[in-house]
């Protein structure tokens, strides 16, 4: 581990040491220790995933053990083969760590073996928007290049979005994931497959699982809220929260009077009387765009706690002004042309297909900060993928095209920045 990937821990465990309140702002401390592991994907030729550093996984494992685990449910797991497994991948979420100890997981195990190559279908959970999916992979002298999930036809899920999870460590052998699902319209399918390919001796192997789901599914409970809340000026509607086994909707809208535009909510959470919280997912998808303006963003599940009493609390969120939502880059002038203000980042190099930016803060910065983008004349930027590397200020953006078949200048949308307004909103919801 290097001295900067050493700081970075050290300060978040400082962080973590001065916390009264430890689950409130435990599971959000780890997910910005992590390389942002976490994206949202659409139906798009788009694929972008990205991995975790050495460093994020180090971190997770000291602090694993401040997760809490009733008694019962430990001595339950203990005695179901591979439970445990499961377990640390549920772990970071109180919401999927309760639906395991609530026995909503429901065991798949199926298993296939191939070339030496085995895959395991550990099991799922559900619920009316959404499906994970368990598996482990044993890949001897392979290499695991895609998994998804598909219906009997073999037809792709008309997901909202999706994550799929591949292992911490390039070229790791033997490892168990996720695969995640989330759906516009209540989901009902029973029937998968789980499709795997791998790289073994330069030739390519392919496995598929089938298998069926039978567990009733839980009904989503709805609280309507419909309020309004004032940040810095700045007008959002809490329209609804919807609450389901797997995650928590909280539906927002921005005023589109606003000056400025709210990127991420950044310690958006719902607490109980006893100030038992419920923070953003930590690894996973953390939000979807309804609009411009409207957005679902998900927290950890309290589907299993029922509290009787219910606040959304809601303190920082970044945001910068409507003007500076584009970076503008020219790929004749080699420079960034526009920027939010401050002028935070500079333009470290530009190669034939290849963006990359260095982004100057004090503090660490564990996001990613574009999305798309657009050429001058409008045609869609087709990126491949997006990256960050150690602290959050070295990014970059790789295009499937060359840059100059692009009209200049290139704008690319930003999607998270270190700007932020502050306020002190707790609102009760139910």
């Amino acid at each position: 581990m290097s001295n900067k990937e050493e700081e970075i821990l050290l300060e978040e465990k400082k962080k973590l040491d001065e916390l009264t309140i430890p689950f409130d702002k435990l599971d959000r401390e780890i997910s910005l220790g992590l390389e942002r592991g976490k994206q949202e994907k659409t139906r798009s030729k788009h694929k972008r995933i990205m991995t975790f550093t050495a460093a994020a996984i180090l971190f997770i494992t000291i602090f694993l053990g401040a997760v809490r685990i009733s008694p019962a449910f430990a001595n339950y797991a203990a005695n179901i083969p591979g439970m445990e497994k499961i377990i640390e991948l549920v772990q970071e979420d109180k919401g999927q760590l309760a639906a395991v100890e609530n026995k909503y997981y429901e065991k798949i195990n199926i298993i296939e073996k191939k070339n030496g190559i085995t895959l395991k279908v550990d099991g799922a959970i559900r619920d009316e928007e959404g499906l994970i999916v368990f598996y482990t992979v044993d890949a001897k002298g392979a290499d695991l290049k895609d998994i998804s999930l598909k219906f009997p036809d073999k037809k792709e899920l008309a997901s909202r979005s999706s994550y799929e999870g591949f292992p911490v460590e390039e070229g790791e052998k033997k490892f168990s994931s996720t695969l995640e699902y989330f759906f516009d319209e209540p989901f009902t399918e029973k029937d998968f497959y789980v499709e795997a390919s791998f790289i073994k001796d330069n030739q390519k192997v392919e496995i598929s699982i089938p298998f069926s789901l039978t567990k009733n599914i839980q009904k989503n409970k709805v609280l309507p809220v419909n309020k309004k809340i004032m940040v810095e000026g700045q007008e959002i509607n809490i329209v609804d929260i919807t609450i389901s086994p797997l995650r928590v909707a909280v539906h927002v809208k921005q005023n589109p009077k606003n000056t400025k535009k709210i990127l991420e909510y950044t310690d958006l959470r719902l607490i109980d009387k006893n100030g038992e919280a419920w923070t953003m997912i930590p690894n996973g998808i953390t939000a979807s765009g309804m609009d411009s303006d409207e957005q679902l963003i998900y927290l950890q599940s309290n589907y299993f706690q029922e509290p009787e009493e219910l606040y959304l609390v809601l303190n920082k969120l970044q945001a910068i002004d409507k003007e500076d939502e584009m970076l503008k880059i020219s790929w004749k002038q080699k420079k960034i042309l526009k920027q939010p203000k401050g002028n935070l980042l500079t333009l470290k190099y530009m190669r034939n297909k290849e963006i990359e930016l260095q982004l100057h803060v004090e503090k660490p910065f564990h996001y990613g900060l574009f999305s798309s983008g657009t050429a001058s004349d409008g045609k869609e930027l087709d990126i491949s993928s997006m990256w960050t590397e150690g602290s959050g200020d070295l990014m970059g953006i790789e295009f499937n095209e060359p840059i100059n078949t692009y009209k200049d200048p290139l704008s690319i949308t930003i999607s998270s920045f270190p700007s932020w307004i502050e306020g002190d909103i707790k609102l009760r919801v139910k």
